[in-house]
């Protein structure tokens, strides 16, 4: 985000993981249990620390 035009590209990240919150655990994943739900979860979390850390890094006040 540090460039001029890297809002577009993060912000799609940000719509993807939003529609992933919703649709895999209460869709794909709607009628496991265990460990599947939990690796989703886990890996959702830390994609989403990912998502933030670069937002904030390329954060610039004017």
């Amino acid at each position: 985000m540090s460039k001029r035009g890297g809002f577009g590209p993060w912000l799609a990240v940000v719509a993807v993981l939003v529609f992933a919150g919703g649709f895999v655990p209460y869709g794909l994943l709607a009628d496991q249990r265990g460990w599947f739900t939990a690796a989703f979860w886990a890996l959702f979390g830390v994609a989403v620390i990912v998502v933030i850390v670069t937002g904030a890094k390329g954060w610039r006040d004017r």
